[in-house]
């Protein structure tokens, strides 16, 4: 507008120029017409005249009248600048000028500090990207994207220039420090350390002028890193070395203190050579070693430190135990073996009479000590050892005796104790008739003695003491003696007796009603011929005269046998003849029976116990008792009638002897049990049931156990937990509860089978067989087994029933699949379970992946829709495969990097990425192999 102005004015001043007088022509310049908004205020250099003014054509320019521009106060762009002069021929002249921006140079590095070896830094631009960098001497900078080689470049303080090339340009200088990385490495010799080890030193590998330092506990030096395992406590610490500064360096090593151990040992306080048993110590860590140097000592075992006393010499050993184990320790110590004290001991002799007083030791080792018999009946004194030899029974003695003291020995000697020899004797009676049987004495002592006459005139055995009365005189008392030389030569006896011999009265005799009597009847008297006022003698002399006076005999108290009875009157001798014989015979003694009163038709035959040799009847009037012998007195109870009965028995013999016996007879039920074992057997866990008739009460058991007890008649459950070989029965009782019966079944409990051997691959490559291999802790089994399958696998799942198998086989079960799909996994999930006797074993339940033929599987596609299958990005690897080989990275299509991760373990689920095509590398990090392939997420 205002130049449409202008123009209008210049045609103006032209068609009136006649008119009026000349005019300024309007004219500038400036030494350029491009500026930088950063440049200083630009004034014309040249202006045709003082009389005019300056003016933009739009407000962004910054000049004022006089035409100064200030470009750092303008906008960059272009503008027409005029220069108008209003005068009587207005004027105006316009210059194109333009203001630049100024280059942005600003950039920097995320640290001024650096150290080396460590990744190469690149700077941030905050301006204008594009420039060039340049470093100062020393430091190797891309002049391009401005990356520092650090490895090359030296170290020190440098600047990096980043320079904007532009018609406006810019430079920015920015400082860097590059400094040397320290190293703080170091290392032991050993780091297991023994707290009874010696101290150990640190290896600096690195850089000196560090500090250690660890856990409390450690006894470590901090300038040297020495350890002192003895001042430590046990356990695991991480030992660090750290370099301070800017570049400082921090290592570590990890040690261990393991405690020593405990070599103490003990043996009993006292050893002696002799003792029965060998010594063993107890010690506190079993297992260690026991030795010792002299070889005069010698061990039974090294490894617990029994002491063969049998092999040792009496003495002081200093014996050493070293333990075993990651830190052994060991220990000495002295140890006394003491020889045994002598207890040797005598008696002067080894046989003594008992008529005698007593009998001392003789001491031959050490006094002092104890003295005992284990028999009693010595009567011994313990201090002295003498032995009251009047006081003791007769018999063979040991005498022990002790020595005192800690290591006390003993010994023994046999000693006897013979009876004084005993001569006591008689002859009954004391007077004979001449014509009587020549008498031999009764002998009440010892019978090896010699008989002699003392006085008077007889005829005498010297043996056995039998006298000859024919060839004796009659008259005066005769004094006989006998002597005896004892069980040993010097304990002899002898005794006296006085017996008188005369003639024979043959006016004189007795009889008695009966020869022969049994006891229990009345005692008999005998008739006498002769004069009255005489004495009765029995020979032997057991029978027993109420009298002798009047010869009446005590049956009751006579023992049975036969005697010779005579009669001798005052003053006179009996006939010639030879008395009266007369016997006592023994009466039958009846102690048998029947076992009981009560029986039971259903028991078996019963028979009488103690039955007398000289056997004798059995009866019962009632006809209803079935014997099978009526001698034996044994009873058929089953043919006999139920009922009361009364036995009687009666025995035969010279004295016979009768009794009876009440019997009572009850009738038997007769019981039926059931069960639902099929054919007596079933599986362990597993019920039976049972059900009873035939009674009114019953009890149930397992083996001799009461399980449980029913008065009425039903069924029992016992329920599981029957062990192989368990027994049930039922026990039926009927009303009267005096009879009885049973009926059992043997129920057998088998075992389950179980798998003894199991064993399989659990991932497998597609084409490959599956082989499991399997074997049952029974003879024979059965194994049924099947799989089904998931993913893209041939062919479909199946069942099969193996055939019968012999002990100690594995049973191996075969199948070959193949992936349909060769990009995706399958999963085979088996069921096996054996089968034996009828039983079945638990059910074994396997996985088995199959992977695709290579060794890592990748999969192609992941849908984290949350359902269950495929959500995740999981990988799959075969078993020579190591995961933390590998490193993972995932790219867009755009080639920038969305995902990584160490190892092939973690799982990804796609995170926020929306769904697409993404492409990923995986490197191996030690063979630097590389492979990649694709992967869609798809979500929907």
């Amino acid at each position: 507008m205002l130049k449409k102005q202008v123009l209008s004015l210049l045609a103006f001043l032209v068609v009136n120029s006649c008119c009026y007088a000349v005019c300024d022509t309007a004219y500038f310049a400036y030494p350029d017409t491009v500026f930088c908004n950063v440049g200083p205020t630009v004034s014309p250099d040249t202006v045709s005249s003082a009389s005019g003014y300056f003016s933009a054509s739009s407000p962004g320019l910054s000049v004022d009248s006089l035409g100064a521009i200030a470009p750092s106060l303008s906008s960059p762009g272009t503008y027409n600048l005029f220069y108008v002069i209003q005068d009587s021929c207005a004027d105006s002249f316009a210059v194109s000028i333009t203001i630049l921006q100024q280059g942005n140079s600003a950039f920097g590095y995320n640290n001024p500090i650096y150290c080396t070896p460590t990744t190469n830094p690149l700077p941030i631009v905050l301006g204008d990207s594009g420039g060039m960098f340049f470093g100062s001497n020393g430091v190797v900078v891309d002049s391009l994207i401005g990356e520092i080689n650090l490895p090359g470049s030296s170290p020190g303080s440098h600047s990096v220039t980043y320079v904007v090339d532009s018609l406006c340009p810019d430079t920015t200088v920015t400082s860097v420090f590059i400094y040397p990385k320290r190293d703080g490495s170091f290392s032991y010799s050993d780091t297991l350390l023994c707290t009874n080890g010696p101290s150990q030193q640190a290896l600096i590998l690195g850089d000196t002028g560090g500090v250690f330092s660890s856990a409390f506990g450690l006894a470590l030096n901090p300038s040297t890193g020495a350890i002192n395992p003895g001042n430590s406590a046990a356990g695991n610490y991480t030992v660090q070395y750290e370099i301070a500064g800017s570049c400082g360096d921090t290592g570590s090593v990890q040690v261990q203190v393991v405690p020593s151990t405990d070599p103490s040992f003990s043996y009993p306080a006292n050893i002696c050579i002799s003792d029965t048993a060998n010594p063993i110590p107890s010690v506190l860590n079993p297992g260690g070693t026991f030795s010792e140097q002299t070889g005069n000592l010698v061990f039974q075992n090294t490894s617990t430190g029994e002491i063969n006393l049998s092999g040792t010499i009496p003495g002081a050993y200093s014996i050493q135990y070293i333990t075993t184990g990651i830190c052994p320790d060991s220990l000495s110590m002295v140890v006394t073996i003491l020889d045994q004290s002598n207890p040797s001991f005598v008696y002067p002799d080894t046989s003594y009479c008992n008529g005698e007083v007593l009998a001392a030791p003789v001491m031959l080792g050490v006094g002092g000590g104890t003295f005992w018999c284990l028999d009693t009946a010595l009567s011994i004194d313990t201090a002295t050892g003498f032995i009251d030899l009047i006081a003791s029974d007769t018999g063979i003695y040991t005498v022990y005796y002790a020595t005192p003291g800690v290591c006390p020995d003993t010994s023994t000697f046999d000693i006897e104790i013979v009876p004084q020899g005993v001569s006591s004797f008689a002859y009954i009676p004391s007077e004979f008739c001449q014509s009587d049987p020549n008498p031999i004495p009764a002998i009440s002592g010892d019978t090896n003695g010699v008989f002699s006459v003392v006085f008077g005139n007889l005829s005498i055995n010297p043996i056995t003491g039998e006298i000859d009365l024919s060839a004796s005189a009659t008259g005066d008392s005769i004094i006989i003696k006998y002597t005896v030389p004892g069980p040993v030569q010097n304990c002899p006896d002898s005794s006296l007796f006085l017996i008188k011999i005369v003639e024979p009265d043959t006016s004189i005799s007795i009889t008695y009603p009966k020869a022969a009597y049994c006891p229990g009847e009345g005692n008999p008297y005998p008739a006498i011929v002769g004069p009255s006022g005489g004495t009765f003698q029995a020979n032997p002399p057991t029978l027993a005269f109420v009298s002798q006076f009047t010869g009446e005999i005590s049956l009751a108290q006579s023992q049975p046998g036969q005697y010779q009875i005579r009669y001798f009157p005052p003053g006179a001798c009996t006939d010639t003849s030879s008395g009266f014989w007369l016997t006592i015979n023994q009466r039958d003694v009846l102690n048998l029976g029947y076992p009981s009163t009560q029986f039971c038709k259903g028991d078996s035959v019963i028979h009488v116990a103690n039955l007398p040799d000289s056997l004798g009847t059995f009866t019962e009037p009632s006809g209803f008792l079935a014997f099978t012998n009526t001698s034996t007195g044994s009873i058929i109870l089953d043919s006999s009638r139920a009922g009361n009965y009364i036995v009687r028995y009666e025995s035969g013999g010279a004295c016979p002897a009768d009794t009876a016996w009440p019997i009572q007879i009850f009738d038997s039920p007769d019981p039926l049990l059931i069960s639902t074992a099929d054919q007596g057997t079933i599986c362990k866990g597993d019920s039976v049931d049972f059900a009873a008739f035939g009674g009114d009460r019953y009890e149930f058991a397992i083996n001799d156990s009461v399980a449980r007890q029913l008065s009425f008649l039903g069924e029992y459950r016992p329920g599981p937990g029957l062990s192989d070989g368990d027994q049930i029965s039922v026990r039926v009782v009927n009303d009267a509860g005096q009879c009885q019966s049973f009926d059992t079944i043997a129920i057998q409990v088998l075992p389950r089978p179980a798998f003894s051997y199991l064993e399989y691959d659990d991932k497998i490559e597609s084409g490959e067989d599956i082989e499991i291999d399997v074997q049952v802790d029974q003879d024979s089994f059965f194994i049924s087994w099947a799989y089904t399958t998931e993913g893209a696998i041939s062919p479909a799942s199946d069942s099969v029933v193996s055939p019968l198998l012999r002990e100690g086989s594995i049973y191996q079960i075969e199948s070959e699949v193949v992936l349909s799909d060769p990009n995706t996994l399958g999963k085979l999930y088996y069921t096996i379970q054996p089968f034996a006797g009828g039983c079945a074993g638990l059910v074994e339940s396997l996985e088995i992946l199959l992977l695709p033929g290579d060794d890592l599987f990748i999969p192609g596609v992941i849908t984290p829709d949350g359902n269950g299958k495929n959500d995740v990005w999981e990988i799959r690897y075969a078993d020579n495969v190591i995961p933390d080989h590998y490193q993972l990275v995932v790219f867009n299509r755009s080639g920038g990097e969305v995902y990584s991760q160490e190892g092939l373990a973690p799982i990804w689920n796609g995170g926020n990425l929306p769904d697409g095509v993404y492409w990923w590398v995986a490197k191996n990090k030690v063979t630097r192999k590389e492979i990649a392939g694709g992967v869609t997420i798809r979500r929907k």
